[in-house]
């Protein structure tokens, strides 16, 4: 191996990597528009993203005021039921034993 041939082949992969480095250069900046618009698209995405899950939290909490505001407005008709079911209960026992003691 003679050191011109090597001093040759030094230079014409030098040259190959200026041109791989020239071409990836060319292309970053050929993308650098389409990296910035997919960036501002993902950015919009995200505050819709955040948006949304801000509406939710607050119609879930809404939703929970709502449960608590039914479970409340049942409360009434709970216990008159638990009432009647006493009172039944209790008029059972006493007609047994009215009827025990005649």
């Amino acid at each position: 191996i003679q050191p011109s041939s090597n001093s040759a082949s030094f230079k014409q992969m030098r040259r190959q990597a200026l041109r791989l480095q020239i071409i990836m250069y060319a292309q970053e900046q050929r993308d650098k528009p389409l990296m910035e618009k997919l960036r501002q698209e993902n950015s919009e995405l995200q505050n819709k993203i955040d948006s949304f899950a801000e509406i939710y939290s607050e119609l879930d909490d809404k939703i929970s005021q709502e449960r608590t505001l039914v479970e409340i407005a049942a409360e009434p008709e709970r216990v008159k039921n638990a009432a009647a079911q006493k009172l039944g209960e209790a008029h059972d026992s006493i007609s047994t034993s009215v009827e025990g003691y005649r």
